[in-house]
């Protein structure tokens, strides 16, 4: 996965201010949703997606599906900092090899606060929605850095989800704010070698994590490990009622 740490003090800043009485309200407006299956490989079927996003843009990601009719538990991933769409391409592909839908979407990376990223994800949860294989009732999200940080403010303002991955986050001010407001299940997952976030904002997201929640803490940086990405995999998959 590619991160290219967006969270210098300055940024950090500029996103910890942003707030309002309903900055991250869900325009609900038409999805325009695109659909183009690009592939199908190993019982996955992979689909590139476009939908309008906040202020009207358009946001662009891909769909992994169970290539089998079915309604089926969905993930939303949310990469890091100057990610894209791809970076956890193959985690959805391996969720849809055991009956579950992963969706990927883009991010911008020039937002000067956190509103376009949490209305794109609330987006996206409108578009699973609309999914015939997907099951409303059993979504998740996973957030990794600057995503963990989105998916923590999603969290307590759309209760659609049920599960939610928060992987090496930032505990800025509107991160601990919303997540706080949560009514979900929650794994979190940190570094005790994190070169990116210190380990005082980790822990004050983990703090401000309602529960349930479980939390697991590896000798790793930021990115973690091989070891953590496999866990919470399961982990999702066990939440939602995958079945393995």
């Amino acid at each position: 996965m590619r991160c290219r740490y967006w969270c210098s003090c300055a940024v950090v800043l500029a996103l910890a201010g942003c707030g309002g009485s309903s900055p991250y309200a869900d325009p609900h407006g038409p999805l325009r949703f695109g659909d183009a299956v690009v592939g199908t490989s190993g019982g996955v079927r992979l689909h590139r997606i476009a939908f309008v996003g906040a202020a009207g843009s358009p946001v662009y990601g891909f769909l992994a599906t169970p290539a089998h009719a079915g309604r089926y538990p969905a993930v939303l991933y949310l990469h890091g900092s100057g990610g894209t769409s791809h970076d956890f391409l193959e985690w959805a592909e391996d969720l849809a090899r055991h009956g579950v839908v992963g969706m990927t979407i883009q991010q911008p990376s020039d937002a000067l606060d956190f509103t376009p990223l949490v209305v794109n994800a609330r987006r996206a949860l409108d578009a699973l929605d609309e999914q015939k294989a997907v099951d409303p009732s059993r979504l998740g999200v996973m957030g990794f850095s600057l995503g963990a940080q989105t998916a923590a403010i999603l969290s307590g303002v759309d209760h659609r989800p049920k599960v939610f991955v928060l992987m090496s986050g930032r505990g800025v001010p509107e991160a601990l704010r919303y997540v706080r407001r949560a009514h979900a299940r929650f794994l979190v997952e940190a570094g005790r070698l994190d070169e990116v976030v210190p380990q005082d904002q980790l822990r004050a997201l983990i703090r401000a994590v309602p529960e349930p929640k479980q939390v697991r803490w590896f000798v790793a940086p930021h990115t973690l490990t091989y070891d953590a990405i496999v866990g919470q995999t399961k982990w999702l998959e066990s939440q939602l009622g995958a079945a393995r």
